[in-house]
């Protein structure tokens, strides 16, 4: 089953409007380094022909996945320091030079212990930061997951998974403490479409 045309700006791919790419031009020169964040200048000419020093941040990009276990979700009850406890989908940022679908299966194997039969990417899209933060997600579907090991949980974290029906994973974004608005407004287009939300259970199950 092909994703409905009107499902989101263009499948699987990152809406133009918004490229997180276009923010930081190649000429920019990056003057601090983070372990999550890079912060970029450069000479920007203006209108009246005049330059001025243009700013903005590359973080890391991140994923998130929705793995299934038979005809359940999997998510996580989770805590971090500084952050409420909350139900949520399994996240994570991708590392310097590591592929997005390789951080997908580390973080999937590292918070739950399992892997995963087969992936499928759901959606590349731009997180919301206006013209100042250049950061990507991917929202990728990790479908028959088995456990395999122990979970790997960083010391920052409390992480324990739960098994969900389907139709409670679709309400999740606009319960999670950090969701970003792109993954509210696509969940809430899922929900009120039945063409939608049938290629979506498609592509978990």
């Amino acid at each position: 089953m092909t994703e409905p045309y009107n499902l989101a700006t263009s499948r699987n791919t990152f809406a133009p409007m918004y490229s997180a790419m276009e923010k930081i031009p190649k000429t920019a020169k990056r003057v601090f380094k983070g372990t999550i964040f890079d912060v970029y200048q450069w000479k920007q000419k203006t209108f009246d022909g005049s330059y001025e020093l243009y700013e903005a941040v590359k973080r890391l990009d991140t994923v998130i996945i929705i793995p299934t276990l038979g005809s359940r979700v999997v998510v996580v009850k989770e805590r971090q320091p500084r952050v409420p406890e909350s139900l949520g989908f399994i996240s994570g940022r991708i590392e310097r030079k590591e592929k997005p679908l390789d951080a997908a299966k580390r973080e999937l194997l590292e918070e739950t212990g399992m892997k995963a039969r087969s992936w499928k990417l759901l959606k590349g899209y731009d997180m919301p930061g206006g013209t100042k933060i250049a950061w990507k997600g991917y929202l990728y579907a990790a479908r028959e997951c088995k456990r395999v090991s122990e979970p790997i949980l960083e010391p920052g974290e409390l992480i324990e998974p739960r098994l969900v029906s389907f139709e409670f994973a679709l309400s999740m974004p606009e319960k999670i403490v950090r969701a970003d608005p792109f993954l509210i407004e696509y969940f809430r287009k899922i929900r009120k479409s039945g063409r939608m939300k049938a290629w979506f259970k498609s592509q978990l199950f």
